[in-house]
């Protein structure tokens, strides 16, 4: 038997995060972060 692990942050965390990190794609974008979160957990949901 398996065992596994699923990371989970909430959006405003990973939003802050990716954030301050400085990267222009997100500076000019910031609904990416948000994006990017909601594809991310969309997969850990599909998965299970």
């Amino acid at each position: 038997m398996e065992t596994l692990l699923l990371i989970y942050r909430s959006p405003w965390e990973v939003v802050d995060s990716l954030y301050r990190r400085g990267d222009k794609a997100f500076v000019d974008q910031p609904e990416l972060a948000v994006k990017m979160w909601m594809h991310y957990n969309y997969k850990i949901l599909d998965f299970l």
